[in-house]
Formats: structure tokens, C-alpha cells, sequence
């Protein structure tokens, strides 16, 4: 009696693994969408979207749309690389609709529907910078990462998100050293469920980099593998694509806000004075005095007006810095801002000398989901040079910019949110303050 209830235990238990494992097994090789579709440019023929598969077969679409032609370029990177991971670029050419309906086809038993509006809901838009999501071997850094603001972006009414820099943190002397390793830190950081959400929520998305996503910390344009990180951003990300483009930069029209992407790393060499460089900053040049926008935001990986010397600055190169500026007032551009990242910390400077038609600004927001400052150096960072009074903010944070209508004339308003989404402080730019 006893060996028979013995085998019938142990059946039972074999019975349990085989279906522990099965279900494991299904788990493991289920055919998902593990990031996407994220919206990137749209204009009036065209839109683009990226997305993340695993286990997938090869990607079958079906564009629900009278009209609606759509073409397929999977990044042959990532096939080459992993087995279990594919990435897409959708490209669709539309006769002026104003949303996009398709199916994915991920096998022949499974597939998702999405349906996105790509015509511009408002003027209103998100920005941040600096943010770190633990995953493998960075889980060593920072194991309680938390990335719960962008539960909070999600719910905000913006038509865009503007990312500033370190967008990611490619670990130096592992991720850095080869194509597959940086994309596998790509791969997790967008598995992290948190920023997929964020990222597949129906916002465009666009975004420039700073050190940690295009090498190692405070990183010049000489470094030795950035044409591996070149071509991982290029493939992570959808932004607008022109033959004039320089680096990661790009030009990003929002009626009455346009946004200069700039690329601060591609050419950088403080030997050499160079920030953006003469190809960039000719091209920003023309871009700007060809903006018809009422405010034009210059976006930076490091700061432009801070004067705290050991950091990061576009003060670190005061020929190219003077140039620039000296340009936009000589030639009578009004409505420029800076917006700049990096720090983990935001802040608003502003600087005013005699030869400026009016005041240049520089908003740093910062940090998304990356740690904040220690208490030793968050008090040293309250007696630092002369700032727009009560703009310091110690934890995590991310901007919202709108248009106002003050007394009739259109004006910028910049809130700055906490990770939970509650207001912080308000600041609001009039085009009375910026040259107009």
C-alpha cells in the first residue's frame, strides 16, 4: 500500500514539473510586441513608427486605411545579433488622413491592432533628460530603480515628448565594447514595462543624446566605437530624416514651437574648441533664421549658461559659444530658448549682457528616472551662481510646455512636474522677454 501511494506521489510530482515547465516553455516563447509601436515623424503624407518583437516570425501588416501604403524595414542589425529579438521601422505615405489603423500580423495564430492619430492634437509637449532603467548587469549600479514617472507622463494631454540626453546608460568598459552589447542594453532598458507604456502611449517621440548613450561618461567626439552607438541610436529611435542632418540633430516643427535637436557629442573636442562644430553650427544657423515659429528652442546635451566650472558646458568652448550668440541677436532672431539636460537636477539660468537684444534662458530639466543628487552635494548646489529664483528642483522631474494667450499674445508655459505628476513651479516666457 505504502509504495503504491509512493509511486502515485511521485507521478503527481512528474506531472507538476511537465507542466511547470510547459507553461514556462509557452511563456518564454510566446510571440509579443515588447516595445511599441512608437510614433516618431509625421507630416502631412507620411508617418513613421518603430517596434520591438520576440519570438516573432517574420512581421505581416495590414493597413486597415483606404489608401494607406506602408512599407516594412526590419533592422538587420538586430537580426544578425539575437534570435529571439526583431525591430521595425513602419514607414506609411497616407493621402492626408488623420489616423492610422493597422494589424501586425506576429504568426499566423497571433496578431495586435493599433490605431494612432498623427495629426497634431495641440501645441503642448513633454521634455526631460537623464534616464537610467537598471537592467542585467547595470542592476549592479542602481538595483532600486524606479521608473514610475512615466506612469504620470502617460496621463499628461502632450502631442510630443522631447528627450534630451542620456536617454539610456550604456555601461563603460561592457556595453561599450561591441554592437551586440549595446543593443542588449537597448533591448532591456525597453523591455522595462514602465517606459514601453510611455513609449507606445501614441505621443511622437523624438530625441538627441548626450555621454552615457553615446559612450563614456563626459565622452569627445573621438571616441573609438561611436559609430556603434551612431548606428543604435539611429535604429532605436525615428526622428526626422533630412540630407542635411548632421550627427543625431534634427529640426522638429510644432506650429508655434519649432525644436532644434542639437548633436553636442559627434564633434566635440575641447582641444580643439569645438562643440557642435562648423558643419552644425551653420546648419543651426540657417534653421533658425528660416523658423518662422514664435519660439525656438535650441536643445543641448550640456548646459549653456551655468557657470559652475566643473561640469559639463557650452562655456567650455567660448569661441563657438560667443559665434552662436552673437549670430542669433545680430541678425535679429528673437525667441530663442535653450533647453539642456545632464546635471540631475533642474534649474533655470538666464544672462543678459550689454550687446544681447534681450536675455537668453536656459531651462534644465533633469533627472526622468536616473538618481538624484546626494544630500552633500544637493546643499552645495544651493549657493551656485545666480538663477531664475525658485527653478532648483532636487528630484525627479520632467518639463510640460504649452501656449498661453496673455492679454491677447501668445506666450510659453513651462511646468515642472514631479514624479507623481503634481506641479512644482511655473514659469512663463512672453515674447516681450524674448526680443519681440
Amino acid at each position: 500500500m505504502k509504495m503504491l501511494i509512493l509511486k502515485l506521489y511521485l507521478s503527481c510530482v512528474k506531472t507538476l514539473i511537465s507542466l511547470f515547465f510547459c507553461f514556462i516553455s509557452l511563456f518564454s516563447f510566446s510571440q509579443k510586441v515588447v516595445c511599441g509601436p512608437l510614433l516618431g515623424e509625421c507630416t502631412d503624407s507620411s508617418a513613421v513608427f518603430w517596434l520591438m518583437t520576440k519570438n516573432s516570425t517574420d512581421l505581416v501588416l495590414n493597413g486597415s486605411n483606404f489608401g494607406l501604403d506602408f512599407e516594412i524595414l526590419p533592422d538587420t542589425n538586430m537580426s544578425k545579433l539575437f534570435k529571439k529579438y526583431k525591430a521595425y521601422k513602419l514607414l506609411f505615405s497616407h493621402p492626408n488622413v488623420s489616423t492610422i489603423s493597422f494589424s501586425i500580423n506576429l504568426s499566423k495564430k497571433k496578431s495586435e491592432d493599433y490605431s494612432y492619430e498623427i495629426k497634431s492634437k495641440n501645441n503642448e509637449f513633454l521634455f526631460g533628460s537623464c534616464g537610467f532603467i537598471a537592467d542585467g548587469f547595470a542592476k549592479a549600479y542602481r538595483a532600486w530603480n524606479t521608473t514610475k514617472i512615466y506612469r504620470s507622463m502617460i496621463k499628461e494631454p502632450a502631442d510630443k515628448m522631447i528627450w534630451m540626453g542620456d536617454n539610456l546608460y550604456l555601461m563603460p568598459f561592457y556595453d561599450l565594447k561591441n554592437l551586440k552589447r549595446i543593443y542588449n542594453r537597448y533591448i532591456g532598458v525597453r523591455s522595462n514595462k514602465d517606459l514601453a507604456s510611455f513609449l507606445s502611449s501614441g505621443i511622437k517621440h523624438y530625441a538627441t543624446w548626450d555621454d552615457h548613450d553615446f559612450g563614456p561618461n563626459n565622452c569627445e567626439g573621438d571616441f573609438e566605437n561611436a559609430h556603434l552607438t551612431t548606428s543604435a541610436f539611429k535604429n532605436f529611435w525615428v526622428n526626422p530624416i533630412s540630407k542635411e542632418s548632421f550627427g543625431v540633430s534634427s529640426v522638429v516643427k510644432n506650429g508655434d514651437v519649432d525644436f532644434f535637436l542639437t548633436d553636442s557629442r559627434t564633434s566635440r573636442s575641447v582641444s580643439n574648441g569645438t562643440y557642435l562644430g562648423e558643419k552644425q553650427t551653420a546648419q543651426l544657423k540657417r534653421n533658425l533664421k528660416s523658423s518662422k515659429a514664435i519660439f525656438k528652442i535650441i536643445v543641448s546635451g550640456s548646459q549653456v549658461i551655468n557657470p559652475l566650472s566643473d561640469h559639463e558646458s557650452y562655456l567650455d568652448f567660448p569661441k563657438e559659444r560667443a559665434d552662436l550668440i552673437n549670430f542669433i541677436h545680430e541678425e535679429n532672431i528673437n525667441g530663442v530658448l535653450f533647453f539642456s539636460g545632464d546635471r540631475h537636477h533642474s534649474e533655470i539660468y538666464s544672462e543678459k549682457k550689454e550687446n544681447y537684444r534681450y536675455d537668453l534662458y536656459d531651462l534644465t530639466c533633469s533627472p526622468l528616472s536616473s538618481p538624484k543628487h546626494n544630500l552633500k552635494f544637493s546643499k552645495f548646489l544651493k549657493t551656485v551662481g545666480d538663477r531664475v529664483d525658485n527653478s532648483l528642483i532636487l528630484k525627479k522631474n520632467y518639463g510640460y510646455g504649452k501656449i498661453i494667450l496673455i492679454d491677447n499674445q501668445k506666450a510659453l508655459e513651462i511646468t515642472f512636474k514631479s514624479k507623481k505628476g503634481i506641479e512644482i513651479s511655473k514659469f512663463i516666457f512672453t515674447q516681450e522677454m524674448l526680443g519681440y
